[in-house]
């Protein structure tokens, strides 16, 4: 027996080292170490790709991002070499880009035509291929029908036939021409832009990003199996758009130093996503205070009150497609009154709309915040499913389709746009429905500018209402005003504003005329008239604007090629009360050929415009033509023919109008105090490959006595290859008594133009008066002129002539190296243009001319200037305005601007309402920031505007403005703070009343690793003279002012878990009025509040606080205590009751004395 343990022992033993030796060796097998993915010890061979590859990664600082809330569709299209001159032969390079290819089944390049007769089909269609490359070869004039100038845009499907397109861009065909100076091109020009003109394609989902910053030189980068391009730092950017489901996205860098690596990630993009916060405060009392204090204010000591905060922010995707943004703050408050006062006058708001960073940061917090829920009032609500939506807040109006009752208007109230999927021929949609409703708050405010040949236009209201400007440039017939074309302009790309200073400056100067195409003349300069109209809003400092507005427009296509639409707004806020309605049919054929009517019907006076010949420098208003119980009508009817639509192969474009505009008619755009008939006609054929027939006339018949009519027609001949004759005849019928002016005149024209390249023509014409009847001037002139391509950057033209009223002239030399520079300088002379007509009053003869240089110059990344200077000598009244400008970031934690526009008139100024021979416009800003770091940031704005010059109306205007902030992080733990926020007036008659100046320097300790103890130390200065219709830091109309400087430390050490305990110490050395004529009072005191808060048990809590209140001006202390029982309901919501032994609150700013006495107050959150 034990020789037999002993035999299973010894086998037992020899089984185990067996086993042991056979693990020893497996694992020898199986054991490597690796450092940065190279192999260091055990088996060789083995690696560990994965770590070389996220290393890779982690060293180009590639990171993916999603952002399932946010997705903004982007579209876009440029020439790869960011030029837009061409020679024949030459291969022109597109690169489309879009944010949302998984939506796209096709894309193409149009280009078309521009143009008199050009055809309205594109003249090429170009596939774009992979890595959104388009290539098109330049070809000559035969192939393009003679036209040398082209656009071209993208334009992307959808499955359904669904396109998007983007804005036009110029293209233009030239040979001999100059090269440019060489510069480097972007990787990837407009990568990154958004050029939509209209979209129809429904996007939803959400958007991935990939970004990295340190790519190895000669690597590639492609995501979604896309090439990226990569510019020359080693950064690129990219965002595409996911529908709901699941996604692969792959990042792979391909051909660098340690060759190809990529990575996968697995993406879910739900269909429902929520992001929320919020917060509930409610409070009802009753207070104890002397019924013999007399009321500072309405219900400064009623028995009971309520006064509650309601604030959160919510934002949702709904089944993949319907996107949820809400948002409310009511502020402190009576509950009677959370939901009411949505644009209440506020002097703090302004400082907003100057602060050089957009965004405050909190006390002691490092976060930042995102304007995502636009409102002037205390809610928002949007809901959206691709371009139709529901929103009460902020919105603009945006009724199109219409053109007796376009409106534009920015409101607060309810708004909704709903839009039918299906899409016609004319790439609109089938059906849609715009209906609004408002408590504006604000008044709308329309100026209409002569273009003076400058940027800068002096707006008549100042401070506006931030994001509420529309801007479009108008070209009117200078005979019957009509509207023959007009352009919206887009903010940052055409213009930047001023919205406190009320100044407006455009990227291109504007002139005040542009050709109309016509052959005979009317002065030396002749052609369409050209405004730029500005629509804004504005809060006004007297009165309340009361009442309600109401509109919308509801428009259906019937098939393809019919649609009808009516209109309506009801404006109800007083003295402007006003109900406007109208109905409009179109017949549509093609882009040239249509068919339209509209009949709109006005009653009551509206709002009116303001007009000004020089830049807004003197404006003039020409009041209300409407009135209640007066409605008045208007008609129209225009008609538009391309003959290839009628007649294969036929070019050519007609058109002819009539409009009736009944005395009394008012709209946002116009005032017509006597009945108007306006007829207009033009007309251009081609009726030959040699001969082009241009026919024209307008007619305006205007409250029976003003008859002036203008009619012409043109023929131009080839007479060889570049060579141009051109002759015309010109009939001109008038009778105005207003101007003194009856009788006709026959003139005709010709005129001899020789094409000596694609790049310079020269020019002689030569007109003469055939016969006329009564006092009508005669018209006679002669001239020559050219225009010159220098370079594809550099053109010019210019042009002198002499006639009747002696020699006008203008010329034009610019210079545009690249999109960010432009210089130029231009003079013009029309010495028979006198502004005065029934659209701008004032009578002003052109007999010196104006002169206006400008530059625009981007030195680098880091600094950029413009400046301009326009000179007009007018008769009467020279002008002069004057507009500097500069952004410098020295490095990249310093940025430096700023601005001055000056604007000055002298002369004879007694009709215009000045006292003085000079009135004086003058406005300041500087800008300077400071962000060392993440952790620090410094900055200063300030503003002046002074307005000089006695008018009879009002005083002179100086109005300042100052806003600084400074942030630092001294580390995780302590924030230091500052702030300084200033509004003073001095202005008589200005549109900012009130002086208000609040200044604070703070110190905040927020511990991150153990939050027990938090404190804040502040100290704050107050100045506060608020105007007759402003609140004061109370938030309440008319409160005392007062100027005061408070210190504060506050506080809060939790003892245990169950026990926490907080203090407060504030000092106030002040002194309050209580009416702007009684005498200053002091108003020194001392507050010491000392708080615990008790965790009795689970769920129920203990609040006790005292405070000591020590007055100087009556040496008394008034002593006051605070108890109050909570109960947790959940996680989410409390509610105590508790009674206050004292009157006067925590906040030394508060003056009231109204708190003592019971309360129950509830808080919740989310």
């Amino acid at each position: 027996m034990r020789a037999r343990r002993i035999v299973s022992a010894i086998a037992v033993l020899l089984l185990a080292g067996t086993a042991l030796a056979q693990a020893q060796e497996q694992a020898s097998e199986l054991f490597s170490i690796s450092v940065d993915g190279e192999h260091v010890a055990g088996t060789p061979g083995t690696t560990d790709s994965d770590r070389k590859t996220y290393m890779a990664l982690e060293a180009a600082d590639i990171q993916v991002k999603y952002d399932g809330l946010n997705a903004k569709p982007m579209l876009n299209a440029a020439t790869l070499e960011s030029r837009r001159s061409f020679a024949v032969g030459e291969e022109v390079a597109f690169l489309a880009s879009s944010n949302y290819p998984a939506y796209i089944v096709r894309s193409e390049i149009r280009v078309f035509a521009t143009g008199r007769h050009a055809p309205a089909a594109p003249v090429a269609v170009v596939k774009v291929g992979a890595g959104g490359k388009a290539r098109w070869t330049m070809p000559d004039a035969a192939a393009t029908q003679g036209f040398d100038d082209f656009v071209y845009v993208l334009r992307v499907y959808d499955a359904k036939g669904r396109f998007d397109e983007t804005r036009p861009l110029t293209l233009v065909r030239r040979t001999g021409i100059a090269p440019s100076p060489e510069e480097e091109a972007p990787a990837a020009p407009g990568y990154s832009d958004d050029n939509t003109s209209f979209r129809n394609i429904r996007v939803d989902g959400g958007a991935i990003t990939v970004a990295g910053r340190n790519v190895p030189a000669g690597a590639g980068v492609e995501v979604l199996g896309e090439a990226i391009p990569v510019d020359g730092d080693g950064r690129f950017v990219v965002q595409r758009i996911l529908p709901v489901g699941e996604h692969e996205v792959d990042v792979a860098l391909k051909g660098g130093t340690d060759g190809s690596v990529s990575f996968d990630r697995s993406i879910n993009i739900p269909s429902s996503e929520w992001f929320y916060v919020g917060l509930a405060d409610l409070t009802l009392g009753s207070r104890n205070g002397s019924r013999h204090i007399e009321d500072v204010k309405p219900g400064e000591y009623d028995g009971v009150y309520d006064k509650g905060r309601l604030s959160f922010y919510l934002k949702g995707k709904i089944k993949g497609s319907w996107l949820l943004t809400a948002a409310a703050d009511t502020g402190d408050g009576s509950v009677e009154n959370m939901l009411t006062g949505l644009d209440d006058r506020d002097p703090r708001s302004f400082l907003k709309r100057i602060d050089p960073e957009d965004y405050y940061p909190v006390y002691g917090d490092d976060s930042v915040a995102i304007e995502d829920a636009p409102t002037s009032g205390k809610f928002y609500v949007r809901l959206e499913r691709g371009d139709s939506r529901v929103v009460w807040g902020n919105f603009k109006t945006d009724i199109r389709g219409t053109e007796f009752l376009r409106n534009d208007r920015a409101l607060y109230g309810a708004n909704v746009v709903l839009k039918s999927d299906r899409m016609v021929t004319s790439g609109e949609r089938s059906g849609e429905l715009h209906g609004y409703a408002a408590q504006p708050g604000t008044l709308p405010q329309r100026d209409v500018f002569r273009g003076t040949g400058g940027s800068a236009y002096f707006l008549t209201r100042q401070d506006l209402t931030t994001g509420s400007e529309t801007l479009y440039v108008e070209v009117r017939n200078p005979v019957t005003g009509r509207v023959v074309d007009r352009r919206t302009l887009v903010f940052g790309r055409d213009y930047s504003i001023d919205y406190l200073q009320g100044v407006v400056l455009l990227n291109e100067p504007l002139s005040s005329s542009v050709d109309a195409g016509n052959l005979v003349r009317d002065g030396a300069l002749g052609g369409n008239d050209q405004y730029l109209v500005v629509a804004y809003e504005f809060v006004p400092t007297v009165g309340d604007v009361d009442g309600y507005v109401y509109g919308g427009r509801a428009q259906q296509w019937l098939g393809d090629h019919v649609r009808v639409g009516v209109t309506g707004a009801l404006e109800n806020t007083g003295a402007a009360d006003q109900t406007l309605a109208g109905a409009d049919i179109q017949f549509y054929k093609s882009e040239k050929t249509f068919l339209e009517g509209e009949v709109a019907m006005s009653e009551g006076p509206g709002f009116g415009f303001s007009e000004s010949i020089n830049g807004g420098l003197t404006i003039t208003e020409p009041g209300i033509a409407g009135s209640d119980g007066n409605p008045a009508m208007a008609y129209r009817v225009l008609g538009r023919l391309d003959p290839g639509d009628v007649i294969p192969g036929a070019k050519g474009d007609l058109e002819v109008s009539y409009t009736y505009k009944e005395a009394g008619f008012s709209t946002l755009d116009e005032q017509v105090t006597e009945d108007r008939h306006e007829l207009g006609l033009k007309g251009d054929l081609q009726l030959s490959e040699r001969v082009t027939l241009n026919v024209y006339g307008d007619q305006l018949i205007a409250g029976g006595d003003v008859n002036q009519t203008q009619a012409g027609a043109d023929l131009t001949f080839l007479l060889s290859d570049g060579l141009l004759l051109s002759t015309g005849v010109q009939q001109l019928d008038v009778n105005d008594p207003d101007d003194d002016e009856d009788g006709t005149r026959t003139d005709t024209a010709v005129k001899l133009t020789r094409i000596l390249s694609d790049t310079a023509s020269v020019y002689a014409f030569g007109q003469a008066t055939l016969a006329r009847t009564g006092n009508v001037d005669l018209n006679n002139r002669g001239g020559v002129g050219g225009t010159r391509q220098f370079t594809d950057t550099i053109d010019g033209s210019a042009e002198v002539s002499y006639g009747d009223g002696g020699i006008g002239g203008r010329a034009l030399l610019s210079y545009e190296p690249v999109a960010a520079s432009r210089y130029y300088i231009g003079y013009a002379l029309d010495p028979g243009n006198s502004v005065a007509n029934d659209l701008l009053s004032g009578d002003q003869t052109d007999e010196l001319g104006g002169i206006v240089a400008g530059v625009k110059h981007g030195f680098s990344e880091r600094l950029s200037v413009y400046a301009e200077d326009k000179y007009n000598f007018w008769s009467d009244q020279p002008s002069l305005t004057q507009v500097y400008g500069v952004t410098y970031t020295p490095t990249p934690e310093w940025k430096l601007g700023g601005a001055i526009e000056s604007g000055m008139i002298w002369g004879d100024t007694a009709d215009l309402g000045f006292d003085e021979s000079e009135f004086h416009r003058n406005a300041v800003s500087a800008t300077v920031v400071y962000n060392p770091s993440e952790k620090m940031t410094a900055s200063v704005k300030g503003e002046v505007r002074v307005d000089d010059g006695s008018q009879s109306n009002g005083g002179d205007q100086t109005a300042y403005y100052l806003a600084a902030r400074y942030s630092n992080a001294l580390n995780v733990d302590w924030r230091v703070l500052a702030a300084l926020d200033a509004v003073v007036s001095d202005a008589t008659d200005s549109n900012i009343g009130g002086n208000y100046v609040e200044a604070s320097l703070g110190y905040a300790y927020r511990p991150v690793q153990n939050d027990r103890l938090n404190a804040l130390a502040k100290y704050v200065y107050v100045y506060d003279a608020p105007g007759p219709d402003q609140v004061n830091i109370d938030g309440e109309i008319g409160g005392p002012s007062q100027q005061s400087h408070i210190l504060s430390v506050d506080a809060t050490y939790d003892l245990t878990s169950m026990v926490s305990v907080g203090g407060k110490y504030g000092l106030r050395f002040g002194q309050w009025q209580q009416e702007e004529r009684d005498d200053w009072e002091n108003s020194n005191a001392q507050l010491a509040v000392l708080r615990t808060d008790l965790h009795v048990v689970r769920k129920w809590d203990v609040l006790l606080e005292g405070r000591c209140l020590w007055e100087s001006a009556s040496q008394s202390a008034n002593w006051g205590a605070v108890a109050a029982l909570y109960r947790q309901v959940n996680d989410n919501f409390d509610v105590g009751v508790g009674y206050n032994f004292g009157r006067y609150s925590d906040d030394l700013t508060d003056l009231t004395a109204n708190d003592q006495g019971f309360f129950v107050n509830a808080v919740g959150k989310l």
